[in-house]
């Protein structure tokens, strides 16, 4: 699942607990699914996701 593996970077200091922390990673990290990344970004359900697109 994206959203647990956003919050164990974050829990573990990789990536900063902001919408534009996130952000920012998601964009400059090689590699990433963009699959997941859809599936994190599309969960409008959560405030910090949208805020994050």
């Amino acid at each position: 699942k994206p959203e647990k593996g956003i919050q164990y970077l974050i829990e573990r200091g990789f990536v900063p607990d902001t919408p534009v922390g996130v952000a920012h990673f998601l964009l400059q990290r090689k590699g990433l699914s963009r699959q997941m990344i859809g599936e994190f970004l599309g969960n409008r359900q959560k405030q910090f996701n949208r805020d994050v697109l």
